[in-house]
């Protein structure tokens, strides 16, 4: 190459050079690949997740106007989207609060929507959470979580309007049922100011209830259950006023008195637990009667069983005393009919039923407490007889005497059946013992007669002779 061209192409390839330095000042900077540290990928969303870049765009450089390419190019970027943290932190709160009412109100069982919102609302909570916690908060990666709770909230809104009227029914019905398990106990009666309370805590509820919106479902909700508390203390009530009842009515406090003071004791707290009328104090009024119910149940329990014994103590008392007088004998019937009542009683008794026991116990003590008294006025009947018979007999022994008829056939048998009666009577068989009085009684007047017969006969002789 000649020596005259050398200095050319050295410069010419100083100028390549500079072109290729300047074509590399005014590239465009590369978007960072997906996933990369510090992105912030949405649950629910696709596509690419990091930070939203800057666009750029070319323009044309008017001529003569001194810009270069790297000027033209930041001149013409938008700004990218943000979020501010207090707007994140409200969207949270929003979405996170909706997700407690419908955590409070049990909805996870009654709408299947909610397994969704609650896995979709996690997610986002493990990516909110990674964001508060960069220094600084950076509103430009943290903007799809704006999205996502908005996302969230309108998730979880449509699980509370759904769920909420399903939940207030299933309430609703809880204090039906109560209300039926109370009426069962005649709550109306027994308990009247309970009940009628009871029912306009389900009245006002059933008001809120036509509002048909979150709030009147919420107050319908607390109102049901309020009412399910009073309903199932109205319940209690009666089945402790009809305890109390029975405990009066059959003098069981004294069998077992310590567990009757404890059982009024409790009886007396739930009064001052209603006055109050709120809802806890009403379960802890339930609570107490309850509590009162065992130990008043325990008082009749304990009073029935031990009262049957005392009836069973008196029918036996019964008893013996009808054998004292031979009822068995004297109006065997009877004497049956109550032993039958006290195998009854008997075997009640020996099956646990006190009560049902008692009542047969005492129903057989009558029956010997009646064959007794029979027994006794077959007694005075025979004592009657037995004295009749003997004045019969001594009028007649006299009248036979008198007439040289003592020892009659007549008044023989009249002595014999006399003699009979009179060991039955010892013996306590009264109505054997009258029979033969009688019988006795029956041959003195035959002996009278057969006396009279005899004289009669002696002075019609005697006036025929002296007629004569």
């Amino acid at each position: 190459m000649p020596k005259a061209r050398k200095p050319l192409v050295v410069m010419a390839a100083v100028l390549i050079l500079v072109v290729a330095l300047a074509s590399c000042a005014t590239e465009k900077p590369k978007l960072e690949e997906p996933n990369k540290q510090g992105s912030s990928q949405v649950p629910g969303q696709t596509g690419a997740t990091e930070t939203p870049q800057p666009q750029t765009s070319q323009a044309t450089t008017p001529a003569g106007t001194g810009q270069t390419p790297g000027d033209q190019t930041a001149s013409t970027k938008t700004p990218a989207p943000e979020v501010s943290e207090v707007e994140l932190r409200n969207l949270y709160g929003s979405a996170n609060a909706l997700k407690a009412e419908a955590d409070k109100y049990q909805l996870g069982s009654l709408v299947p929507e909610y397994k969704a919102a609650a896995a979709s609302f996690a997610e986002l909570e493990k990516i909110y959470q990674k964001e508060l916690d960069s220094v600084p908060f950076n509103g430009a990666r943290a903007f799809p979580l704006k999205k996502g709770f908005e996302d969230s909230i309108a998730a979880w809104e449509d699980v509370l309007a759904k769920g909420m009227p399903l939940r207030a029914e299933m309430e609703r019905k809880k204090a039906v049922d109560k209300k039926l398990t109370a009426m069962g106990s005649q709550a109306a009666d027994l308990a009247s100011s309970r009940y009628k309370g009871a029912q306009e805590l389900l009245d006002q509820a059933d008001a809120f209830a036509e509002a048909k919106d979150f709030a009147g479902y919420s107050q319908a909700i607390s109102g049901y259950q309020h009412a399910t508390v009073a309903f199932d203390v109205a319940n209690e009530k009666a089945k402790a006023e009809a305890y109390r009842n029975i405990v009066f009515e059959n003098g069981y406090a004294k069998y077992t008195d310590s567990y009757f003071v404890m059982a009024e004791a409790k009886y007396a707290e739930e009064e001052a637990l209603w006055s109050s009328g709120s809802r806890a104090d009403m379960e802890a009024g339930a609570a107490a009667l309850r509590e009162a119910n065992s130990y008043y149940e325990f008082v009749v329990t304990k009073g029935a069983e031990y009262k049957s014994f005392e009836g069973k103590d008196a029918a036996l008392a019964a008893k013996k005393n009808a054998l004292s007088v031979s009822a068995d004998k004297n109006v065997p019937e009877a004497f049956a009919n109550a032993q039958l009542i006290l195998d009854k009683a008997s075997m009640n008794q020996d099956q646990g039923n006190y009560k049902g026991s008692y009542g047969l116990f005492m129903d057989a003590a009558d029956a010997f407490n009646v064959a007794y008294v029979e027994t006794l006025g077959l007694k005075a009947e025979n004592e009657a007889a037995l004295a009749a018979a003997d004045k019969a007999l001594a009028a007649s022994q006299e009248k036979a005497d008198a007439n040289d008829m003592g020892e009659n056939l007549y008044l023989a048998e009249a002595k014999a059946f006399r003699a009979k009666a009179g060991d039955q009577f010892n013996a306590k068989e009264f109505v054997n013992s009258t029979i033969n009085a009688n019988e006795a009684l029956n041959y003195a007047r035959l002996s009278d007669n057969a006396v009279d017969a005899a004289a009669a006969k002696v002075a019609k002789a005697e006036a025929e002779r002296l007629a004569a």
